[in-house]
């Protein structure tokens, strides 16, 4: 490859990186869901809710998922989708933001776009807002704080001719005829009377203030009426109260929205029908919470809406006495005790529960039938009674002038045949039991390498009798105890996880185990397609797996090297090169001549050639590079003149 070539090569490669990091790009996936009708939610798609006769995306009610909607009722921001809440006439309620003008956010009818402090703000400080206020007709009322002239706050009491009265704000609404919107020193805009008095006179005529309209049988709204010539003011013009719905307005005007007993609902399927409350969401409508009915499963609940709770599943005393819902519902016998094989439901109890009716093989089941129990192994050892004995059925024998404790062998007996050494012997009361074949239980010569069961904590083991003298051996349990990496002492020796744990550090150090129990660090990389392994990093405080050393290997006499040259642990060691070579590697041709691969990095140093012989060029590089690969120069002049000066090969 000539100079001005591998230099040329160079620039496109890093200008191609100067496109791949300069280019991007960003979208928002937009979704157009099919409006369609609906009765009941079984009538929408998943996810989606009837409300209002449409389907459409409901929002937890409680404050959970999302928050309340607007104009349902309140305690704190916290509680509403939109994080404000506001006060009411009556009580607070979650509004939302709103703007003027043609384009801006509009409130529902009968609510006020209107500007006051962040009701979220401590202590009165914070941003001044605008949102959605229950209006409140009170311009020019007397007032003696600006609490009487609305519960949101936005309105003020404002000192006037002949007292104090209310204002109205008008941040985004305007003011009627013969008011100004005045701006106060803390950033309130109020609706004031341009001649400052609230006197209907003269200079008054057409000037509106706040009223409250006539009473009828739900109420009485608040109005405006106007002065007039004759220097009186004109009736209240208060819309009359009408009889409250479920639409998030205050329709009677009591202060308080939506504020009336929803009526029931019904939901048939087939020829079955459920009845059940219906719950206002404000501007969202009602929703029929009645459920659709279903065949009757066992769940508390009255599924197929007959009057009757869990019929199928209950007796005459309404106990739960099903195999699959014995005593609760759910409590299935089948597999509610461990190492049954088969069990029922037991009605005796006032509250009916499972009881065994066999075990699986080394287990019995207890008196009462609630467990089954590991079969005890007692042979041989003293007792003083046949409860000494534990096991189902073992009785305290004397044999050989000591008592020790048989095992029940009959054809009913949970226990397998008689071990080694043992034959199954008729005794009284017509039990049989395993005894020893020598006639005693005493290790004495004549009963060398005899064997009999031991237990250590909860371990079993056995003993043998032998050496001189001979005695009974130290109870074996490690034989059949070994130790597995399971957080335990399986062994019963008081150490955990000996082999496994480093039991001065009590950490999991091994590659096999690495901070925790098989945690197995070698199976995360792969010899063959990554060519190294993995090793469990002790220097954390707890151990990790970290990948380990490169791998060499042989091929046809010459000795390799992986190398992990873009220093990338997730695809370990991707370059091979031959062990050792650091400054071998001349610039490939483009594209190869001899049809193999082309830019091969044969010394693994990251780039198709050798990095101190090469001077580097970038299109995006900064000004002042001296021309190596951290520090580029920025054109193919000063690229060639810096090879020359600096003695560079390409």
């Amino acid at each position: 490859m000539t100079t001005t070539h591998r230099l040329t090569v160079m620039k496109a490669f890093f200008l191609g990186l100067a496109l791949a990091f300069t280019v991007t790009a960003c979208g928002r996936t937009l979704i157009f869901p099919h409006v369609s009708k609906c009765v009941f939610d079984a009538d929408c798609a998943d996810g989606l809710t009837c409300v209002d006769q449409t389907c459409q995306v409901l929002v937890d009610v409680d404050g959970g998922r999302g928050g309340k909607r607007f104009g349902e009722p309140c305690d704190a921001g916290a509680q509403c989708e939109s994080t404000f809440c506001l006060g009411g006439p009556v009580g607070s309620f979650c509004s939302k933001p709103c703007s003027g003008g043609d384009a801006g956010e509009a409130c529902p009818d009968s609510y006020a776009c209107k500007g006051l402090l962040d009701p979220n703000a401590v202590d009165g400080g914070g941003a001044r807002v605008t949102l959605c206020a229950v209006p409140q007709p009170l311009l020019c009322q007397s007032c003696s704080s600006d609490l009487d002239c609305g519960a949101s706050g936005a309105d003020s009491c404002l000192g006037l001719d002949g007292g104090a009265f209310c204002g109205r704000d008008c941040t985004v609404e305007g003011c009627p005829p013969l008011y100004a919107c005045e701006a106060l020193a803390d950033g309130r805009h109020q609706c004031a009377p341009q001649g400052k008095a609230c006197d209907c006179g003269p200079a008054t005529v057409g000037m509106q203030k706040g009223c409250l309209g006539a009473r009828n049988q739900f109420g009485a709204c608040q109005g405006n009426q106007t002065c007039q010539a004759d220097g009186g003011f004109t009736a209240c013009n208060a819309p009359p109260a009408l009889q409250e719905t479920c639409n998030g307005v205050d329709d009677d005007c009591n202060g308080k929205i939506d504020d009336f007993v929803p009526p029931s609902c019904t939901r048939t399927v087939g020829n079955v029908t459920c009845t059940g409350p219906q719950v206002c969401f404000a501007t969202a409508g009602l929703v029929c919470t009645a459920r659709a009915p279903q065949a009757e499963v066992c769940n508390y609940a009255d599924d197929d809406c007959n009057g009757k709770i869990d019929e199928p599943f209950v007796d005459a005393l309404g106990r739960y006495v099903t195999q699959a819902d014995c005593g609760t519902c759910g409590n299935d016998c089948g597999n509610a005790i461990a190492h049954a094989i088969s069990a029922t439901c037991d009605t005796g109890p006032a509250v009916p529960r499972c009881k065994a009716t066999q075990c699986a093989p080394g287990f019995y089941p207890s008196a009462d039938g609630q467990l089954c129990l590991e079969l005890p192994d007692t042979l041989c050892q003293a007792c003083l009674s046949d409860s000494d004995c534990v096991g189902p059925n073992s009785q305290c024998l004397t044999i050989d002038g000591v008592k020790v404790c048989g095992r029940d062998c009959s054809a009913t007996s949970a226990y397998p045949a008689c071990p080694a050494g043992y034959q199954c012997s008729a005794v009284d009361a017509g039990l049989s039991q395993c005894t020893p074949v020598t006639g005693t239980c005493t290790c004495r010569t004549a009963t060398l390498n005899a064997t009999r069961a031991c237990s250590v904590d909860v371990c079993k083991g056995f003993q043998s009798c032998s050496g001189t003298g001979p005695t009974w051996s130290t109870c074996d349990v490690a034989t059949f105890n070994p130790e597995i990496c399971d957080g335990k002492d399986n062994n019963c020796n008081g150490q955990i996880d000996e082999g496994f744990r480093n039991q001065t550090t009590g950490r999991y150090e091994t590659a096999g185990n690495c901070g925790f129990c098989n945690n197995d660090c070698t199976k995360y990389w792969s010899p063959t397609l990554q060519h190294t392994t993995g090793a469990c990093d002790t220097s954390l405080t707890m151990p990790a797996c970290m990948m380990g050393a490169c791998l060499t290997e042989v091929v046809a006499g010459t000795t390799y090297e992986w190398v992990n040259v873009n220093g990338d642990t997730s695809d370990g060691c991707e370059c091979r090169r031959v062990q050792g070579n650091l400054g071998v590697d001349l610039p490939d041709r483009v594209p190869s001549s001899t049809g193999g691969a082309s830019y091969v990095d044969e010394n693994c140093d990251g780039i198709d050639g050798v990095q101190t012989d090469a001077i580097f060029v970038s299109g995006i590089a900064t000004a002042g590079g001296n021309g190596s690969r951290t520090a580029p120069l920025q054109t193919l002049a000063q690229g060639l003149a810096a090879m020359q000066a600096q003695g560079k090969k390409y």
